[in-house]
């Protein structure tokens, strides 16, 4: 069923097994996964089926960054409606790959205390809700032309994948049906959590309270509670939520909102091929009737043997769009005459986890009284120079290959002005790890120091990889829906 929260009796408390917090894409999964458990489930959302000014608001904070290196500003990043990012986002679909996974490779600080495999058995689940085939990722024979470029199939430094685009699938539109006529999973409409009550004795969260934006209180008392609100509000709720454990729930070593991550992106390379090579830029559908896009990554072995993060290229035909963001030393390439083979070489970036990158309270209280965010974000000179160093590899094994010519500019602050902007991706806030020394969350992504708290939101993710997050995210989702479900 589907309740609107501003129309419950004041200071009424609700009783159920699961409370979900967050109507988002983790949020929405997991309440489906669970419909059918036997169990009583709340899912509970900020918003309502509209974007709305007031309730948008309360994502508004403090954002610490550098003038070139931006970080977008905090109530423009995100949807706080109910579907949450499914309302606006690309569609883009790639999982997190080996790499990712291996503790201590190139600058990854990883402690994932699950293994690559553990987490991909959930991917074919996940691609099902994404409409986007099967998890066939990095494999040939999904298209006649799989390669960026057929000669990359002989390279011995890199290696050709893809991305899927969803439809794109928003999950509202497509579960909040289902919702309405569920009978044991409820949704309620225009609710913000504000505070956990956590039972320290126990180590339990005994009920979660609710406000309104017309003045309404509520709480809810749950077996299990899980926070699907994302990279910046999961650290925020724990943090919020001091009235027991005076520095925030989970946060017994000070790890909640630090090692604040996103992809980064840069468009600092321009390619001039050779006129006998073709370039399959661009969508296309493959044998799935599914648009994918080929990309180039850096073979695992080349990136821990050179010391840097992950890192997936593409490339785009040159544009207006450019102008402003190619810096100078590659600008000039754009009037030649050959501009029919001239192409940009755009990268996603894995950043080197830093936590200094953090979510943090300020003093400023939204309309609802919790503390806005300041959010801490630095891309590093290190960070750059990874950049740098991988398009280095790209352009001399271009050049091995006879593909054709690329420049690039060595220089960390002319690679600066070919940073476009960083995606909304928020992640590494609450890490997975083997202990709370390391993390906020363990194995099966239940807090430390609780017994009943879960979270799920790229926040659990312990290394960013360079791919976009939703996949994965789907994946870890539907693992911990399996987890409570056999509670």
């Amino acid at each position: 069923m589907e309740f609107d929260s501003r129309d419950l009796v004041n200071f009424s408390t609700l009783n159920y097994d699961i409370c979900i917090i967050g109507g988002g894409i983790a949020g929405i999964t997991i309440a489906k996964e669970l419909s059918d458990s036997g169990k009583r489930v709340a899912l509970l959302e900020s918003g309502g089926y509209e974007s709305d000014e007031a309730t948008q608001n309360l994502y508004s904070g403090v954002v610490n960054d550098d003038d070139i290196l931006f970080h977008p500003d905090l109530d423009k990043c995100r949807d706080r409606y109910y579907g949450g990012s499914s309302n606006t986002w690309g569609g883009y679909s790639i999982p997190l790959d080996y790499y990712d996974f291996q503790n201590g490779l190139g600058h990854v600080v990883s402690d994932w205390p699950i293994s690559f495999s553990e987490h991909h058995k959930n991917l074919e689940r996940a691609c099902s809700y994404l409409e986007i085939g099967l998890n066939n990722f990095g494999d040939p024979s999904i298209d006649e032309h799989p390669f960026l470029i057929d000669e990359i199939e002989s390279s011995d430094r890199l290696v050709s994948d893809h991305i899927k685009f969803s439809s794109p699938v928003n999950f509202k539109t497509n579960y909040s049906d289902f919702f309405k006529n569920s009978t044991n999973v409820d949704v309620y409409l225009w609710a913000n959590t504000v505070n956990l009550g956590f039972d320290e004795i126990n180590e339990k969260v005994k009920r979660s309270v609710q406000k309104t934006l017309n003045g309404k209180t509520f709480y809810l008392n749950a077996d299990e509670f899980i926070l699907c609100t994302g990279g910046i509000e999961v650290p925020r709720l724990l943090l919020s939520s001091n009235d027991v454990i005076s520095n925030g729930i989970g946060n017994q070593n000070g790890l909640v909102g630090k090692y604040y991550s996103t992809h980064p992106v840069f468009y600092g390379g321009l390619f001039w091929k050779s006129p006998s090579i073709n370039v399959r830029n661009g969508r296309t559908l493959n044998y799935e009737n599914v648009e994918i896009e080929r990309v180039l990554k850096i073979k695992n072995t080349i990136k821990n043997s050179e010391n840097i993060s992950n890192i997936f290229f593409w490339m785009s035909n040159p544009s207006s769009r450019f102008s402003d963001i190619i810096s100078p030393k590659l600008s000039y390439y754009k009037d030649n005459q050959y501009i029919d083979s001239l192409f940009v070489v755009g990268s996603s970036l894995d950043m080197i986890q830093s936590y200094n990158n953090s979510v943090q309270l300020g003093d400023e209280l939204d309309d609802l009284g919790m503390k806005k965010v300041v959010l801490d974000f630095h891309i590093s000179d290190q960070d750059i120079q990874n950049v740098i160093d991988s398009y280095k590899i790209l352009s001399s094994e271009f050049a091995k290959l006879g593909l054709g010519r690329m420049s690039y500019t060595d220089d960390i602050e002319d690679m600066k002005k070919s940073y476009s902007f960083s995606r909304a991706h928020h992640m590494g806030t609450t890490r997975m790890a083997s202990s709370s020394a390391k993390g906020v969350v363990d194995s099966n992504c239940k807090v430390f120091g609780t017994k009943n708290l879960y979270i799920s939101s790229s926040s659990i993710f312990s290394t960013s990889g360079a791919a976009n997050p939703t996949l994965s995210l789907l994946s870890l989702s539907i693992r911990l829906a399996d987890y409570v479900r056999a509670l």
